[in-house]
């Protein structure tokens, strides 16, 4: 019930930071900053090598191994992030040749070492457990990021994303240094200093890539739009994503909610799982019923960014199905990681990437905004329909 609060409190401050962030850059700004950090979420999934994963599923089982945990991820988390946020910034300085490489190191900054390390501290807390704590940590970052954007409105002249960028960086900043502070004074681990566990990096890896792909195809969809239509489109298009995601955030919270009980049964097991059987209907559940309430509400939204959005009404009502696969997708994916089953979690999304990068040549550049909605609802049902396959024959083989 706790964690449910928190992911409310959650959806509340992303929408009005969405929200605000739109009406202050307009479609083409929103558009822009959406395309290029969706580039470097996807590349975020490989700060810190897996290890915060690897901690969850060790400690969840071992709770002694906390501190050991905690401190390779800890340390892994900001070493390559820092890394991977200098390969951002040359990678983005050829496809996004006319963006400041300074807006460019700000976003890597912030996607790349900042929000990791607040995504491995809620796996610290979940891993004991924590689960109100754990939900409470992406919560206080989005706040601060409100307050990020409250402030560049206030005293901001030009209001462009090259200003944006360094409010963004600073409240990423502030908030995940505080939030590893909570875990130094409620979980109390010991921080041993930086070693490299070649066999934990190993195992890591699985993690990471498993967890890349997730990422991507939540992410890198933004940057295809922005490549394929330009910035326009893409701002239409990820403002009604963004839109459709307040009302996808109740299925991350049951999910994670029940990730750690999953890992301690027989997840693979659908017909014999009563806690797996009990997520899927009340997710199935809730999906019809955010479509439904998606479907009829574009004007609000459209009224709440803007008149530069005017445009996004239809997509906003694509996004309606969207929902369900989105669901599907998400405990199909997570059954596969709680039981061990990498290989076809990575080849699940992996395809989706595939089909994703291929329906977007196909489709935006003849439907335009309407290939772009497409493109994304498709990529998650084949997915979704790639992970449930997989494990029916897991099933049936035990």
């Amino acid at each position: 019930m706790l964690s449910l609060f928190w992911q409310g409190i959650r959806i509340l401050l992303l929408t009005l930071w969405a929200i605000g962030l739109a009406r202050h850059l307009g479609a083409e700004g929103f558009g822009l900053y959406s395309g290029i950090a969706g580039i470097a979420v996807a590349l975020g999934s490989f700060s810190g090598l897996g290890l915060g994963l690897t901690m969850y599923r060790d400690v969840v089982i071992t709770p002694q191994l906390f501190s050991a945990r905690w401190s390779e991820a800890l340390w892994m988390t900001l070493i390559s992030g820092f890394i991977f946020a200098l390969l951002f910034t040359v990678l983005c300085a050829f496809i996004f040749s006319k963006t400041s490489i300074y807006t460019l190191l700000a976003i890597g900054l912030s996607e790349l070492i900042f929000y990791p390390l607040m995504t491995t501290s809620a796996l610290a807390f979940a891993s004991t457990f924590r689960i109100g704590w754990s939900s409470a940590m992406p919560s206080l970052m989005a706040l601060f990021r409100c307050l990020a954007i409250s402030i560049f409105f206030a005293v901001s002249n030009n209001k462009t994303i090259d200003e944006y960028v360094w409010y963004h960086l600073a409240a990423t900043s502030i908030s995940s240094l505080l939030i590893v502070l909570l875990i130094n004074k409620i979980l109390t681990p010991e921080l041993y200093p930086f070693r490299i566990n070649y066999s934990n990096i190993r195992r890591g890896f699985d993690f990471c890539f498993s967890w890349a792909g997730s990422n991507a195809i939540a992410s890198l969809d933004k940057s295809i739009v922005l490549k394929l239509g330009g910035n326009e489109m893409a701002g239409l298009y990820s403002s009604s994503f963004r839109l459709a995601t307040i009302f996808m955030q109740p299925i991350d919270a049951l999910v994670n909610a029940a990730l750690p009980k999953l890992i301690l049964n027989n997840a693979n097991n659908v017909t014999k799982n009563p806690i797996l059987m009990y997520v899927l209907v009340t997710l199935l559940a809730y999906s019809v019923i955010a479509g439904i309430a998606l479907f009829t509400l574009p004007k609000i939204f459209i009224w709440a960014l803007g008149p530069s959005f005017a445009s996004a009404e239809n997509i906003i009502r694509w996004f309606s199905l969207l929902i369900p696969c989105y669901a599907m997708r998400m405990l199909g994916t997570y059954i596969l990681l709680s039981s061990n089953n990498f290989r076809e979690k990575l080849i699940a999304e992996m395809g989706g990437i595939c089909i994703l990068i291929t329906l977007g040549a196909a489709l935006i550049p003849t439907l335009g905004l309407e290939g772009a909605a497409i493109m994304a609802i498709m990529t998650e049902l084949s997915i979704a329909l790639i992970c449930w396959i997989a494990i029916f024959k897991k099933t049936r083989i035990r």
